[in-house]
């Protein structure tokens, strides 16, 4: 079961759920940790590239000097 917070309002003193902005700050942080996410598997994309390139340079080197 979900928690909600409530805040006095002005009216009355009735509560008021803070709940929406809770929701769009939870959102947000998902967002963001998927933009993370996304940049993290983009890095190791360009490392297992770079990698690749370093390999096919060593037996390119390889060939050439047998």
């Amino acid at each position: 079961m979900e928690a909600v917070r409530y805040e006095k309002g002005l009216n009355g003193g009735k509560a008021e759920k803070v709940e929406k902005a809770e929701k769009a700050e939870e959102v947000e942080k998902a967002e963001k940790a998927e933009e993370v996410e996304k940049a993290e598997k983009a890095e190791k994309a360009e490392k297992a590239e770079k990698a690749e390139e370093v390999e096919k340079a060593e037996k390119a080197e390889e060939v050439e000097n047998a």
